[in-house]
């Protein structure tokens, strides 16, 4: 019984042993699409991979041509002479020594409105403060708001940061205008620059 057991399990094994190597253009099929496949896949990620490379490589170009900015720190003088914000918006203002005094007579008003009876005592002599030390030394000029970096290649060329306010002096022609920002002068891109108050 034993060995007409193992007589049989013999055959069976002689048998699958035929039927795989009777079978092995099949099989070495399969594994041949299998490789094909995995040499696509990594293929299209070869091919992503360049572009990205190259893409890299471009935008580090650039970051390197890109014009450096030198920090220049503002000071209180160039808050008094350059624009000061209003409303959320770059306004171009001069401002002399009176501006100092202009804050605390400007918001006297809204305090008194919270008392009647003290509104017909005071308001004869509100409206003089508020009216000369507010608008007088304030002047409206023309001037612009920095959109990008402008970093000065040739002699006459005005450099500034983005967002710095720059007082126009003139328009040298459809792309160039000619300004001053802390006490320096000289010309600039006309497409640098976003207009607050145009020239006259």
């Amino acid at each position: 019984m034993a060995e007409e057991k193992f007589a049989e399990s013999l055959h069976l094994a002689q048998m699958g042993m035929f039927n795989l190597l009777e079978n092995d253009v099949e099989q070495i099929s399969q594994l041949a699409t299998f490789a094909e496949g995995l040499l696509d896949y990594h293929s299209q990620c070869t091919d992503i991979l360049k572009t990205l490379t190259e893409t890299l490589f471009e935008k580090k170009d650039e970051a390197a041509n890109r014009p450096k900015v030198e920090f220049v720190p503002k000071t209180l003088q160039d808050l008094n002479i350059e624009g000061v914000s209003a409303d959320g918006m770059n306004v171009c203002l001069e401002i002399g020594d009176g501006s100092s005094q202009v804050s605390s007579p400007q918001h006297k008003p809204y305090h008194l409105e919270l008392h009647p009876g003290q509104q017909s005592a005071n308001a004869s002599p509100l409206p003089s403060p508020m009216k000369s030390p507010a608008r007088t030394p304030m002047t409206k000029q023309p001037c612009c708001t920095a959109l990008y970096d402008f970093e000065p290649e040739n002699p006459g060329e005005l450099g500034f940061k983005e967002n710095d306010v720059i007082t126009l002096l003139n328009k040298v022609d459809e792309n160039w205008f000619e300004g001053s920002i802390q006490g320096r002068t000289g010309y600039f891109p006309v497409n640098y620059v976003r207009v607050d108050v145009p020239l006259p």
